[in-house]
């Protein structure tokens, strides 16, 4: 499950688990109800993700790209240190905005 709050111009998406083949879908769909919105700032808040598989990145690789493309900003907060850790083994923690 997904908690999505909305604000004027952000949508602060907080998974409630793992990133992952079984569980990403959802996540792809919220990603493109808010590209339809055209919201200005998409923040993905991964306090509850421990993992995050080849599912998982793909989906956050075509968010990126496709938000991108909108000119809407995508960021992700509050990554454990593996995840911090898999991003840069990567080298996608020049790609993605990570606070």
């Amino acid at each position: 499950m997904i908690e999505v709050t909305n604000q004027e111009n952000e949508v602060v998406l907080k998974p409630g688990g793992n990133l992952t083949g079984n569980t990403v879908q959802e996540l792809k769909e919220e990603f493109l109800k808010i590209l339809a919105d055209e919201k200005g700032t998409v923040t993905l808040d991964l306090e509850n993700v421990e993992q995050i598989d080849p599912a998982g990145l793909a989906v956050l690789i075509t968010a990126q790209n496709s938000f991108n493309e909108k000119g809407t900003e995508l960021s992700m907060t509050n990554a454990n240190g593996e995840l911090l850790e898999l991003f840069g083994l990567i080298n996608l923690e020049r790609f993605f905005k990570l606070d």
